[in-house]
């Protein structure tokens, strides 16, 4: 279930979709959507944590041979990757040395959807567990207190 991190949050802090709604602007018969599909951007589901005092890490752990990394998330990223949404996705491309047209291929998409995707600086939740399989990395994904 690819939404199982926002229905635990949710369920820990005893937020409704009710609540959540109201609280991000949204429709209820909208955020319903998102737990009926079981998907949504990454930005909505930063929104809905971010709304009630929390922020959502995300990362990926790439192993590769002789190098074993662990990205904790926690943003010790140099400056280029700090200040964007995907800028864990940026790295964790750049520390398996693999390029956009080879995640593309490994997506099934073009390499045009994949540069859109990055330069919206949003993706679906759904796309960063295909890309976990596809690549043969672990998808971390936190919330945290924002303080």
């Amino acid at each position: 279930m690819t939404l199982t991190f926002l229905s635990a949050f949710m369920h820990r802090h005893s937020i409704t979709q009710s609540d959540a709604a109201e609280r991000l602007g949204l429709s209820r018969q909208a955020l319903v959507h998102w737990f009926t599909v079981d998907d949504t951007k990454l930005s909505n589901a930063c929104a809905l944590v971010e709304a009630y005092g929390c922020r959502l890490l995300v990362s990926y752990e790439v192993t590769l041979p002789g190098l074993d990394y662990r990205d904790e998330s926690t943003p010790n990223y140099p400056a280029e990757y700090d200040t964007q949404r995907l800028g864990f996705l940026r790295k964790a491309l750049d520390d398996a040395d693999l390029s956009i047209q080879a995640l593309a291929d490994l997506l099934g998409i073009g390499r045009t959807t994949l540069f859109d995707t990055l330069r919206s600086d949003d993706i679906m939740v759904s796309r960063l567990f295909d890309i976990a399989r596809l690549a043969g990395w672990t998808l971390r994904i936190r919330i945290v207190d924002a303080g």
